[in-house]
């Protein structure tokens, strides 16, 4: 996705292979995945995870990775995915933590995802 593949060729192919999930994982925060989670969420028959990373990289003074997203900004977020979007599964990816965790399943807790819509008919990835 980061080198400009389209969700919907991503969704027609994986479809194809008959899978049982699909989501986006890593290389992001959740807003950079914004876009394409709405689109699965209005288009993929099967459930959707959405596993970011806690914001994009930043690069700290001694020359360390800094990713700046805290817990609960992050886990409100997601939780937004899972409410307004229909997201089944939510974690977290590079520079989460264990208090990232627990702010998402505080965020989420007792949420059940709605029914996924029907299949599309078969297109072709272009």
């Amino acid at each position: 996705m980061l080198l400009g593949t389209d969700i919907s060729a991503v969704l027609a192919t994986l479809e194809a292979l008959d899978v049982d999930l699909i989501g986006l994982n890593c290389s992001t925060g959740p807003e950079d995945m914004r876009d394409a989670i709405r689109f699965l969420s209005e288009f993929c028959p099967v459930p959707v995870h959405c596993i970011p990373n806690a914001g994009l990289p930043l690069q700290g003074p001694n020359g360390e990775t800094i990713f700046p997203e805290q817990p609960e900004p992050l886990a409100d977020v997601l939780g937004e995915f899972v409410d307004r979007y229909g997201v089944s599964i939510i974690g977290g990816c590079c520079g989460t933590t264990p208090d990232h965790i627990r702010a998402m399943v505080e965020r989420v807790k007792g949420k059940v995802p709605p029914a996924r819509p029907a299949p599309r008919p078969p297109t072709s990835a272009r």
